[in-house]
Formats: structure tokens, sequence, C-alpha cells
């Protein structure tokens, strides 16, 4: 997960760019990468699938999303199957 608000205009290449300059990531691994919008309203989740890229992307008309906490064991972010089903 970015630590920081994203743009959400940014698509597939800013997001790319974004896992590997910031977070110091491959997007290549097949892991989701989760982008919030500055008020909570909007997600994106980038996924390397084999043979390109997916990018969902979900604003919600009512609410905010809740943002994980940082789970300093496993040393970045945490979020529950259920949390992220939801998401979807």
């Amino acid at each position: 997960m970015c630590q920081h608000p994203v743009d959400m205009r940014k698509g597939i290449n800013g997001l790319y760019k974004l896992v590997r300059s910031e977070m110091k990531m491959s997007p290549l691994t097949g892991s989701v990468f989760i982008f919030y919008g500055k008020n909570h309203q909007s997600v994106k989740l980038l996924r390397w699938d084999t043979d390109g890229f997916v990018l969902y992307q979900k604003r919600l008309e009512k609410g905010t999303f809740e943002i994980p906490k940082f789970d300093e064991a496993a040393g970045g972010y945490g979020m529950p199957w259920k949390t992220f089903s939801l998401i979807m």
C-alpha cells in the first residue's frame, strides 16, 4: 500500500512508476498494490497478471475507505482478505 494519497488521475504507467521509485518494489511480482485518493473515497489496485497489468478502481458515493494500520511485525500494511474483498 502506498503510504501517501495518490492523484487518482494516474493510470497504469504512473502507478507503476510509484511502485518502482517510491515503494522500492517490483510491480511484476503479482502482488496487489493499493493506492488511496486524498479524501479516501477512491481506491486503485494495480496487479501484474502474468502477461499484463490489471487496474481496478472504485469510488464510493458515500463514506470513506478504512485505511489499514501499519503492522510493525510484518514491516508493512496488512489487510484481512475480508476487508480486501469488501473493497472489491
